[in-house]
Protein backbone atom coordinates (compact mmCIF):
# COMPACT_ATOMS: atom_id res chain seq x y z
CA UNK A 1 0.00 0.00 0.00
CA UNK A 2 1.32 3.44 -0.90
CA UNK A 3 1.18 6.43 1.42
CA UNK A 4 -1.45 8.01 -0.84
CA UNK A 5 -3.65 4.91 -0.54
CA UNK A 6 -3.23 4.86 3.24
CA UNK A 7 -4.24 8.52 3.36
CA UNK A 8 -7.32 7.88 1.23
CA UNK A 9 -8.39 5.00 3.47
CA UNK A 10 -7.85 7.10 6.57
CA UNK A 11 -10.24 9.70 5.22
CA UNK A 12 -12.68 6.97 4.21
CA UNK A 13 -12.85 6.08 7.91
CA UNK A 14 -14.22 9.56 8.61
CA UNK A 15 -16.90 8.98 5.98
CA UNK A 16 -18.00 5.84 7.81
CA UNK A 17 -18.11 7.69 11.14
CA UNK A 18 -20.49 10.41 9.97
CA UNK A 19 -23.98 10.93 11.24
CA UNK A 20 -26.93 12.29 9.31
CA UNK A 21 -27.80 12.14 5.62
CA UNK A 22 -24.54 11.14 3.91
CA UNK A 23 -25.82 11.97 0.43
CA UNK A 24 -25.87 10.18 -2.90
CA UNK A 25 -22.09 10.36 -3.33
CA UNK A 26 -21.44 8.43 -0.12
CA UNK A 27 -18.76 5.80 -0.92
CA UNK A 28 -19.58 3.55 2.07
CA UNK A 29 -22.24 1.12 0.78
CA UNK A 30 -23.47 -0.07 4.18
CA UNK A 31 -24.19 3.55 5.19
CA UNK A 32 -26.96 4.17 2.67
CA UNK A 33 -29.80 5.67 4.72
CA UNK A 34 -29.93 8.76 6.98
CA UNK A 35 -29.17 8.13 10.63
CA UNK A 36 -29.86 10.12 13.80
CA UNK A 37 -31.76 12.65 11.73
CA UNK A 38 -33.56 13.95 14.83
CA UNK A 39 -30.52 14.55 17.03
CA UNK A 40 -30.88 17.93 18.72
CA UNK A 41 -34.63 18.14 18.21
CA UNK A 42 -35.09 17.99 21.99
CA UNK A 43 -33.42 21.42 22.22
CA UNK A 44 -34.59 22.89 18.94
CA UNK A 45 -31.43 22.59 16.84
CA UNK A 46 -30.32 20.27 14.05
CA UNK A 47 -27.45 18.13 15.34
CA UNK A 48 -27.96 15.39 12.78
CA UNK A 49 -24.45 15.87 11.37
CA UNK A 50 -21.18 15.42 13.23
CA UNK A 51 -19.12 12.32 13.93
CA UNK A 52 -19.72 9.27 16.07
CA UNK A 53 -17.09 8.91 18.76
CA UNK A 54 -16.05 5.31 18.13
CA UNK A 55 -17.92 2.04 17.71
CA UNK A 56 -20.73 3.67 19.65
CA UNK A 57 -22.93 6.49 18.38
CA UNK A 58 -22.30 9.15 21.02
CA UNK A 59 -21.35 12.61 19.79
CA UNK A 60 -18.88 14.00 22.34
CA UNK A 61 -18.19 17.67 21.74
CA UNK A 62 -14.72 17.87 23.26
CA UNK A 63 -12.84 15.06 21.44
CA UNK A 64 -14.72 15.77 18.20
CA UNK A 65 -13.60 19.42 18.21
CA UNK A 66 -10.02 18.30 18.90
CA UNK A 67 -10.24 15.96 15.90
CA UNK A 68 -11.43 18.75 13.62
CA UNK A 69 -8.60 21.01 14.84
CA UNK A 70 -6.00 18.38 14.01
CA UNK A 71 -7.52 17.55 10.63
CA UNK A 72 -7.49 21.23 9.73
CA UNK A 73 -3.89 21.67 10.90
CA UNK A 74 -2.76 18.67 8.87
CA UNK A 75 -4.37 20.21 5.78
CA UNK A 76 -2.66 23.54 6.41
CA UNK A 77 0.80 22.03 6.92
CA UNK A 78 0.64 19.32 4.27
CA UNK A 79 -1.67 20.75 1.61
CA UNK A 80 0.71 19.82 -1.21
CA UNK A 81 0.95 16.26 0.04
CA UNK A 82 -2.83 15.88 0.31
CA UNK A 83 -3.17 17.39 -3.16
CA UNK A 84 -0.59 15.01 -4.62
CA UNK A 85 -2.47 12.08 -3.07
CA UNK A 86 -5.75 13.33 -4.56
CA UNK A 87 -7.22 13.78 -1.08
CA UNK A 88 -7.27 17.52 -0.41
CA UNK A 89 -10.92 18.04 -1.35
CA UNK A 90 -11.91 14.99 0.72
CA UNK A 91 -10.06 16.45 3.70
CA UNK A 92 -11.94 19.72 3.26
CA UNK A 93 -15.20 17.79 3.12
CA UNK A 94 -14.34 15.89 6.32
CA UNK A 95 -13.49 19.10 8.17
CA UNK A 96 -16.59 20.89 6.94
CA UNK A 97 -18.83 18.03 8.10
CA UNK A 98 -17.48 18.64 11.59
CA UNK A 99 -17.60 22.44 11.46
CA UNK A 100 -21.20 22.40 10.23
CA UNK A 101 -22.02 20.48 13.39
CA UNK A 102 -20.10 22.86 15.68
CA UNK A 103 -21.81 25.87 14.09
CA UNK A 104 -25.19 24.33 14.81
CA UNK A 105 -24.15 23.31 18.34
CA UNK A 106 -23.18 26.93 19.03
CA UNK A 107 -26.21 28.46 17.30
CA UNK A 108 -27.53 29.93 20.56
CA UNK A 109 -24.32 31.40 21.97
CA UNK A 110 -26.03 34.78 22.19
CA UNK A 111 -28.34 33.23 24.77
CA UNK A 112 -25.75 33.33 27.55
CA UNK A 113 -23.20 31.18 25.76
CA UNK A 114 -25.48 28.17 25.31
CA UNK A 115 -23.59 25.33 23.64
CA UNK A 116 -24.95 21.87 22.86
CA UNK A 117 -21.98 19.86 24.00
CA UNK A 118 -23.00 16.21 23.60
CA UNK A 119 -25.66 13.96 22.11
CA UNK A 120 -26.21 10.54 23.71
CA UNK A 121 -23.98 9.03 26.36
CA UNK A 122 -21.80 6.02 27.02
CA UNK A 123 -22.26 3.40 29.70
CA UNK A 124 -22.41 4.77 33.23
CA UNK A 125 -19.40 4.35 35.50
CA UNK A 126 -19.40 0.89 37.04
CA UNK A 127 -22.08 -0.37 34.68
CA UNK A 128 -22.14 -4.17 34.41
CA UNK A 129 -23.81 -4.18 31.01
CA UNK A 130 -27.35 -3.95 32.31
CA UNK A 131 -29.77 -2.13 29.96
CA UNK A 132 -30.52 0.57 32.52
CA UNK A 133 -26.94 1.85 32.64
CA UNK A 134 -25.50 0.94 29.22
CA UNK A 135 -27.19 3.72 27.22
CA UNK A 136 -25.59 3.95 23.75
CA UNK A 137 -22.95 1.39 24.67
CA UNK A 138 -25.61 -1.27 24.85
CA UNK A 139 -26.29 -1.05 21.11
CA UNK A 140 -24.16 -3.09 18.68
CA UNK A 141 -25.84 -2.47 15.36
CA UNK A 142 -25.82 -0.11 12.40
CA UNK A 143 -26.57 3.56 13.04
CA UNK A 144 -29.42 3.31 10.53
CA UNK A 145 -31.14 0.73 12.77
CA UNK A 146 -30.65 2.53 16.07
CA UNK A 147 -34.33 3.43 16.41
CA UNK A 148 -35.11 -0.23 17.11
CA UNK A 149 -32.84 -0.16 20.19
CA UNK A 150 -34.96 -0.21 23.39
CA UNK A 151 -32.99 2.66 24.94
CA UNK A 152 -33.19 4.86 21.84
CA UNK A 153 -35.89 6.99 23.48
CA UNK A 154 -33.46 8.00 26.23
CA UNK A 155 -31.02 9.68 23.81
CA UNK A 156 -30.65 13.31 24.89
CA UNK A 157 -28.66 16.45 24.19
CA UNK A 158 -26.36 17.79 26.91
CA UNK A 159 -25.96 21.54 27.24
CA UNK A 160 -23.63 24.04 28.89
CA UNK A 161 -24.27 27.75 29.32
CA UNK A 162 -23.28 30.68 31.49
CA UNK A 163 -26.71 31.29 32.92
CA UNK A 164 -27.87 27.79 33.83
CA UNK A 165 -24.21 26.91 33.91
CA UNK A 166 -23.72 23.52 32.38
CA UNK A 167 -26.99 21.64 32.41
CA UNK A 168 -26.46 17.91 32.64
CA UNK A 169 -29.15 17.00 30.16
CA UNK A 170 -31.42 18.80 27.81
CA UNK A 171 -35.15 18.67 28.46
CA UNK A 172 -36.36 15.19 27.63
CA UNK A 173 -39.49 14.45 25.61
CA UNK A 174 -41.72 11.74 26.99
CA UNK A 175 -40.64 8.25 25.89
CA UNK A 176 -43.71 7.65 23.76
CA UNK A 177 -43.04 10.85 21.79
CA UNK A 178 -39.45 9.82 21.02
CA UNK A 179 -40.54 6.37 19.92
CA UNK A 180 -43.16 7.86 17.66
CA UNK A 181 -40.74 10.25 16.01
CA UNK A 182 -37.78 7.88 15.68
CA UNK A 183 -39.15 4.54 14.60
CA UNK A 184 -41.15 5.49 11.50
CA UNK A 185 -38.95 8.38 10.36
CA UNK A 186 -35.46 6.96 10.64
CA UNK A 187 -35.93 4.55 7.73
CA UNK A 188 -37.48 7.00 5.29
CA UNK A 189 -35.75 8.87 2.49
CA UNK A 190 -37.26 12.20 3.52
CA UNK A 191 -34.72 15.05 3.60
CA UNK A 192 -32.98 15.34 6.95
CA UNK A 193 -34.32 18.87 7.46
CA UNK A 194 -37.92 17.68 7.04
CA UNK A 195 -37.33 14.82 9.47
CA UNK A 196 -35.96 17.29 11.97
CA UNK A 197 -38.92 19.64 11.63
CA UNK A 198 -41.31 16.76 12.21
CA UNK A 199 -39.35 15.80 15.30
CA UNK A 200 -39.44 19.34 16.64
CA UNK A 201 -43.20 19.46 16.37
CA UNK A 202 -43.52 16.27 18.37
CA UNK A 203 -41.01 17.16 21.11
CA UNK A 204 -43.03 19.69 23.09
CA UNK A 205 -42.85 18.38 26.63
CA UNK A 206 -40.01 19.89 28.66
CA UNK A 207 -38.43 19.23 32.04
CA UNK A 208 -36.31 21.86 33.83
CA UNK A 209 -32.52 21.39 33.47
CA UNK A 210 -30.25 21.01 36.46
CA UNK A 211 -27.66 23.82 36.87
CA UNK A 212 -24.02 22.80 37.23
CA UNK A 213 -20.75 24.77 37.07
CA UNK A 214 -19.60 25.38 33.49
CA UNK A 215 -16.29 24.23 32.03
CA UNK A 216 -14.28 26.38 29.66
CA UNK A 217 -12.90 23.34 27.85
CA UNK A 218 -15.60 22.72 25.26
CA UNK A 219 -16.05 26.38 24.36
CA UNK A 220 -12.27 26.76 23.93
CA UNK A 221 -11.74 23.51 22.02
CA UNK A 222 -14.62 24.36 19.68
CA UNK A 223 -13.15 27.85 19.20
CA UNK A 224 -9.78 26.38 18.20
CA UNK A 225 -11.45 23.96 15.78
CA UNK A 226 -13.35 26.73 14.01
CA UNK A 227 -10.38 29.11 13.90
CA UNK A 228 -8.10 26.44 12.40
CA UNK A 229 -10.78 25.38 9.94
CA UNK A 230 -11.37 28.98 8.85
CA UNK A 231 -7.80 28.99 7.55
CA UNK A 232 -8.10 25.65 5.79
CA UNK A 233 -11.44 26.55 4.20
CA UNK A 234 -10.55 30.15 3.38
CA UNK A 235 -11.43 29.68 -0.28
CA UNK A 236 -14.73 27.92 0.40
CA UNK A 237 -18.02 29.77 0.24
CA UNK A 238 -17.14 32.56 -2.19
CA UNK A 239 -14.53 35.25 -2.45
CA UNK A 240 -11.41 35.60 -4.56
CA UNK A 241 -8.45 33.33 -3.88
CA UNK A 242 -6.55 34.67 -0.93
CA UNK A 243 -9.65 36.46 0.33
CA UNK A 244 -11.57 34.85 3.16
CA UNK A 245 -14.76 33.25 1.86
CA UNK A 246 -18.16 33.64 3.44
CA UNK A 247 -18.13 30.25 5.14
CA UNK A 248 -14.64 30.71 6.57
CA UNK A 249 -15.59 34.16 7.81
CA UNK A 250 -18.59 32.65 9.62
CA UNK A 251 -16.31 30.07 11.23
CA UNK A 252 -13.90 32.72 12.46
CA UNK A 253 -16.67 34.93 13.80
CA UNK A 254 -18.11 32.03 15.78
CA UNK A 255 -14.62 31.05 17.00
CA UNK A 256 -14.20 34.54 18.46
CA UNK A 257 -17.59 34.24 20.20
CA UNK A 258 -16.75 30.83 21.66
CA UNK A 259 -13.42 32.13 22.91
CA UNK A 260 -15.20 35.01 24.64
CA UNK A 261 -17.45 32.52 26.43
CA UNK A 262 -14.47 30.38 27.45
CA UNK A 263 -12.52 33.30 28.91
CA UNK A 264 -15.42 35.00 30.64
CA UNK A 265 -17.07 32.09 32.42
CA UNK A 266 -16.29 29.23 34.79
CA UNK A 267 -15.22 31.18 37.89
CA UNK A 268 -15.08 27.89 39.82
CA UNK A 269 -12.48 26.37 37.43
CA UNK A 270 -14.78 23.41 36.83
CA UNK A 271 -13.53 20.42 34.87
CA UNK A 272 -15.37 18.90 31.93
CA UNK A 273 -17.03 16.19 34.01
CA UNK A 274 -18.24 18.71 36.59
CA UNK A 275 -20.14 20.46 33.81
CA UNK A 276 -21.17 17.34 31.91
CA UNK A 277 -21.43 14.23 34.08
CA UNK A 278 -22.62 12.36 30.99
CA UNK A 279 -19.01 12.30 29.68
CA UNK A 280 -18.03 9.92 32.49
CA UNK A 281 -16.33 7.56 32.65
CA UNK A 282 -15.23 7.75 29.02
CA UNK A 283 -13.82 11.29 28.97
CA UNK A 284 -12.52 12.33 32.37
CA UNK A 285 -10.84 15.72 32.12
CA UNK A 286 -7.60 16.84 33.77
CA UNK A 287 -8.01 20.57 33.33
CA UNK A 288 -8.82 23.35 30.90
CA UNK A 289 -5.97 25.88 30.77
CA UNK A 290 -4.24 24.23 27.80
CA UNK A 291 -7.46 24.50 25.76
CA UNK A 292 -7.63 28.22 26.53
CA UNK A 293 -4.07 28.60 25.26
CA UNK A 294 -4.85 26.40 22.24
CA UNK A 295 -7.79 28.62 21.28
CA UNK A 296 -5.79 31.83 21.73
CA UNK A 297 -2.95 30.45 19.59
CA UNK A 298 -5.27 29.52 16.73
CA UNK A 299 -7.11 32.82 16.91
CA UNK A 300 -3.81 34.65 16.77
CA UNK A 301 -2.84 32.57 13.74
CA UNK A 302 -6.15 33.31 12.03
CA UNK A 303 -6.41 37.02 12.87
CA UNK A 304 -2.87 38.22 13.71
CA UNK A 305 -4.48 40.26 16.51
CA UNK A 306 -2.01 41.00 19.29
CA UNK A 307 -4.56 40.51 22.06
CA UNK A 308 -4.55 36.74 21.53
CA UNK A 309 -0.77 36.57 21.84
CA UNK A 310 -1.01 38.63 25.03
CA UNK A 311 -3.73 36.31 26.36
CA UNK A 312 -1.71 33.17 25.78
CA UNK A 313 0.39 33.01 28.96
CA UNK A 314 -2.48 34.08 31.21
CA UNK A 315 -4.68 31.40 29.67
CA UNK A 316 -2.11 28.66 30.16
CA UNK A 317 -1.71 29.66 33.82
CA UNK A 318 -5.38 29.62 34.76
CA UNK A 319 -6.70 26.89 36.99
CA UNK A 320 -4.21 24.04 37.03
CA UNK A 321 -1.42 26.14 35.39
CA UNK A 322 0.22 24.40 32.40
CA UNK A 323 2.83 27.07 31.68
CA UNK A 324 5.84 25.17 33.04
CA UNK A 325 4.63 21.73 32.02
CA UNK A 326 5.79 20.40 28.66
CA UNK A 327 2.78 18.12 28.14
CA UNK A 328 1.88 14.51 28.79
CA UNK A 329 0.73 13.37 25.36
CA UNK A 330 -0.94 15.07 22.41
CA UNK A 331 -4.59 14.13 22.80
CA UNK A 332 -8.09 15.52 23.29
CA UNK A 333 -7.25 15.91 26.99
CA UNK A 334 -3.77 17.40 26.60
CA UNK A 335 -3.12 20.04 23.95
CA UNK A 336 -0.43 21.67 26.05
CA UNK A 337 2.49 20.98 23.70
CA UNK A 338 0.33 21.59 20.64
CA UNK A 339 -0.83 24.96 21.96
CA UNK A 340 2.75 26.05 22.65
CA UNK A 341 3.92 24.87 19.24
CA UNK A 342 1.06 26.66 17.51
CA UNK A 343 1.81 29.87 19.42
CA UNK A 344 5.52 29.51 18.65
CA UNK A 345 4.76 29.21 14.94
CA UNK A 346 2.43 32.20 15.03
CA UNK A 347 4.32 34.44 17.46
CA UNK A 348 5.43 37.83 16.18
CA UNK A 349 9.05 38.91 16.22
CA UNK A 350 10.13 39.86 19.70
CA UNK A 351 7.44 37.77 21.41
CA UNK A 352 8.41 37.82 25.09
CA UNK A 353 7.83 34.12 25.72
CA UNK A 354 9.46 32.73 22.60
CA UNK A 355 12.39 31.04 24.34
CA UNK A 356 10.16 29.50 27.00
CA UNK A 357 7.85 28.03 24.36
CA UNK A 358 10.79 26.76 22.35
CA UNK A 359 12.28 24.99 25.35
CA UNK A 360 8.94 23.48 26.36
CA UNK A 361 8.27 22.12 22.88
CA UNK A 362 11.82 20.77 22.66
CA UNK A 363 11.43 18.97 26.00
CA UNK A 364 8.18 17.38 24.85
CA UNK A 365 9.63 16.18 21.53
CA UNK A 366 12.76 14.80 23.17
CA UNK A 367 10.65 12.93 25.73
CA UNK A 368 8.73 11.14 22.99
CA UNK A 369 11.52 10.71 20.45
CA UNK A 370 13.75 9.18 23.13
CA UNK A 371 10.73 7.50 24.72
CA UNK A 372 11.82 8.47 28.19
CA UNK A 373 10.18 10.78 30.69
CA UNK A 374 11.99 12.39 33.60
CA UNK A 375 9.41 11.22 36.13
CA UNK A 376 8.23 7.96 34.57
CA UNK A 377 6.33 7.14 31.37
CA UNK A 378 6.64 6.93 28.46
CA UNK A 379 8.83 3.84 28.43
CA UNK A 380 9.98 1.69 25.52
CA UNK A 381 9.05 -1.94 25.06
CA UNK A 382 11.56 -4.42 23.69
CA UNK A 383 10.16 -4.05 20.18
CA UNK A 384 10.20 -0.26 20.08
CA UNK A 385 6.68 0.64 21.20
CA UNK A 386 6.60 3.87 23.19
CA UNK A 387 4.22 3.02 26.01
CA UNK A 388 2.34 5.59 28.09
CA UNK A 389 -0.80 3.78 29.18
CA UNK A 390 -3.48 1.53 27.72
CA UNK A 391 -5.02 4.41 25.78
CA UNK A 392 -2.02 6.46 24.73
CA UNK A 393 1.00 4.66 23.29
CA UNK A 394 1.24 6.04 19.82
CA UNK A 395 4.55 7.34 18.59
CA UNK A 396 6.42 4.06 18.54
CA UNK A 397 3.76 2.17 16.62
CA UNK A 398 4.63 3.38 13.15
CA UNK A 399 8.31 2.57 13.67
CA UNK A 400 7.55 -0.82 15.18
CA UNK A 401 5.57 -1.64 12.06
CA UNK A 402 8.49 -0.74 9.85
CA UNK A 403 11.36 -2.05 11.95
CA UNK A 404 12.53 -4.40 9.21
CA UNK A 405 12.54 -1.53 6.69
CA UNK A 406 14.00 1.48 8.48
CA UNK A 407 13.50 3.89 5.61
CA UNK A 408 10.13 2.57 4.42
CA UNK A 409 7.85 4.95 6.19
CA UNK A 410 10.18 7.96 6.24
CA UNK A 411 10.55 7.83 2.48
CA UNK A 412 6.87 8.61 2.26
CA UNK A 413 7.12 11.36 4.87
CA UNK A 414 9.86 13.07 2.91
CA UNK A 415 7.52 13.52 -0.04
CA UNK A 416 5.36 15.79 2.12
CA UNK A 417 6.15 19.47 2.72
CA UNK A 418 8.33 19.80 5.78
CA UNK A 419 6.66 21.12 8.89
CA UNK A 420 10.08 22.44 9.90
CA UNK A 421 10.20 24.87 6.99
CA UNK A 422 9.23 27.34 9.71
CA UNK A 423 12.38 28.88 11.23
CA UNK A 424 10.99 28.41 14.73
CA UNK A 425 10.98 24.65 14.25
CA UNK A 426 14.50 24.64 12.83
CA UNK A 427 15.56 25.65 16.34
CA UNK A 428 13.73 22.68 17.83
CA UNK A 429 15.59 20.22 15.61
CA UNK A 430 14.67 17.47 13.17
CA UNK A 431 14.34 13.74 13.83
CA UNK A 432 16.80 11.20 12.49
CA UNK A 433 16.95 7.41 12.76
CA UNK A 434 19.19 4.96 14.51
CA UNK A 435 19.01 1.23 15.20
CA UNK A 436 18.11 0.28 18.76
CA UNK A 437 17.61 -3.28 20.02
CA UNK A 438 16.80 -4.44 16.55
CA UNK A 439 13.98 -1.92 16.14
CA UNK A 440 13.82 1.37 14.32
CA UNK A 441 13.61 4.25 16.75
CA UNK A 442 13.80 7.98 16.57
CA UNK A 443 16.67 9.94 18.02
CA UNK A 444 16.52 13.70 18.40
CA UNK A 445 19.30 16.06 17.60
CA UNK A 446 19.59 19.64 16.50
CA UNK A 447 19.78 19.49 12.71
CA UNK A 448 18.54 22.58 10.87
CA UNK A 449 16.51 21.93 7.73
CA UNK A 450 18.23 22.77 4.50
Amino acid sequence: MTLAEALQKSLLFFRAQRSGDLGADNPVPFRSLPSFATDGSDVGVDLSKGYFDAGDFVKYGQPAAYTISMLAWSGLEFADGFRAAGSLSELHYAVRWGTDYILEASRHLDAQCTFYAQVGRGAAEGCDGAPGCSYDHGYWGRPEDYSAYPSAAARQTSVISAAAPGTECAPRPPPHASLILQAPLARTHLPTTLLHLLALRRNRARLPPRPLPPSRRIWAQASAALAASSLLLADDGGGERGERGAYAAALLQRAVQLYGCAVAHNPQNATLQASLPAVLPQYRSNGFSDELGWAAAWLHTATAEERYALDFQANMRRGEDRWYYEGWAASWDDVNALAKLRMLLSAPDGFAHREHLLQSVRTFVVKWSECSGEAGPPTATGCGLCWLNRWLNGLGLVFTSHRSRPNGVLAGYRTMPRLSSNPALDQVGTPTLRAHRGATRRTFRHSPTR
